[in-house]
């Protein structure tokens, strides 16, 4: 994905939403990790989901392949963060309109850095979702986890299998 280098400060809002996704993704709660998902990657995993038991390729119920098939993939991926992480202040823009948000291991405290180090950044991408109600329009921060945009192309050639690389590797900073 191609990121521009557009930087603001982190809102108080991003920061609630990344830090309630990394606590929910470690607790058995599917539906509250559920929650934090934008709606373009839960339409994306039903669909998934009623793909493979559609051809018989899974017998339990969604609950059970959220839980298995996708929160046990982030939960992974995220493990080196799940105690004493730490957020940059910054977000990082993408050309799509998301927001980067770099999570770090160990950290226990404000940190300053005075000159280029290298860490392992653990990426969280955020994306606005809108409901309406009553003609009121309503933006909400949530997660977006699949960093390709292949729903915005009609002829987009992908199968629903194909890995999606660099979804659950460490990014620079």
């Amino acid at each position: 994905m191609k990121r521009t280098v557009d930087k603001d400060k982190l809102s108080s809002a991003q920061t609630q939403l990344v830090f309630d996704f990394i606590t929910c993704l470690f607790e058995v709660d599917v539906a509250n990790y559920w929650s934090k998902i934008c709606r373009v990657d839960q339409a994306r995993i039903l669909g998934r989901y009623d793909a493979l038991i559609e051809v018989g390729q899974y017998d339990g119920n969604f609950e059970e392949y959220v839980k298995t098939e996708v929160k046990a993939k982030q939960e992974g991926f995220y493990a080196a963060i799940r105690e004493n992480f730490g957020i940059s202040s910054s977000v990082r823009h993408t050309n799509h309109g998301d927001v980067m948000v770099f999570t770090y291991e160990n950290i226990r405290g404000p940190v300053a850095y005075i000159a280029e180090t290298m860490r392992n950044v653990y990426p969280i991408l955020l994306t606005l979702d809108a409901r309406s109600d009553k003609s009121e329009i309503s933006l909400e921060w949530k997660v977006r986890f699949f960093e390709d945009y292949w729903f915005e192309e009609v002829d987009a050639d992908k199968w629903i299998d194909e890995p999606i690389d660099g979804m659950y590797e460490p990014a620079d900073d």
